[in-house]
């Protein structure tokens, strides 16, 4: 997925990440193996996701629109009022 937003793509894959682990939501997972949770990277100039799981090798381009939506009005939530982001606890990186 091209990055369309003000936030960097590390941002940007920090929050999916984030979400990925938040509790309250199923995180998507690999189509070879529903208990590998996939991750989000940048790739050749895109953001998408990957099963970390050595040698699976998944990778899925397509992010749904509502993770990515999720995680990036988070990220400007975030920047407005930091107390009130439910991803902020999960993130592992600051920006």
């Amino acid at each position: 997925m091209k990055n369309n937003t003000k936030f960097s793509d590390q941002e940007i894959v920090d929050r999916i990440n984030a979400y990925q682990k938040h509790k309250s939501f199923h995180p998507l997972t690999c189509v070879r193996e529903s208990s590998h949770e996939l991750e989000a990277v940048t790739r050749d100039g895109e953001i998408i996701l990957v099963c970390p799981v050595k040698g699976c090798g998944y990778t899925q381009k397509n992010i749904p629109v509502s993770t990515y939506s999720y995680s990036v009005e988070n990220m400007a939530k975030h920047k407005e009022d930091p107390a009130n982001n439910p991803l902020a606890s999960d993130l592992q990186t600051t920006h």
